[in-house]
């Protein structure tokens, strides 16, 4: 029972993000993209590790500017 309770009192402890609604068409694009890349051997999700990199430093040079 103890178990049962330490369990409940964390879970309402824990707070769930938000869940942001995606644009109209999100998935179909990230479906495609996502095909793209496996059908030239890529991993999706380097290829978008990449480009969130490529987003920061720009947002981080052009700060500077």
């Amino acid at each position: 029972m103890s178990e049962q309770h330490g369990h409940e009192q964390h879970k309402s402890a824990t707070k769930k993000k938000p869940v942001v609604p995606r644009p109209k068409g999100f998935k179909e694009r990230e479906d495609a993209v996502k095909n793209m890349m496996q059908q030239h051997n890529k991993n999706y999700f380097d290829w978008l590790d990449e480009q969130h990199k490529e987003k920061l430093l720009d947002f981080t040079i052009n700060q500077y500017k």
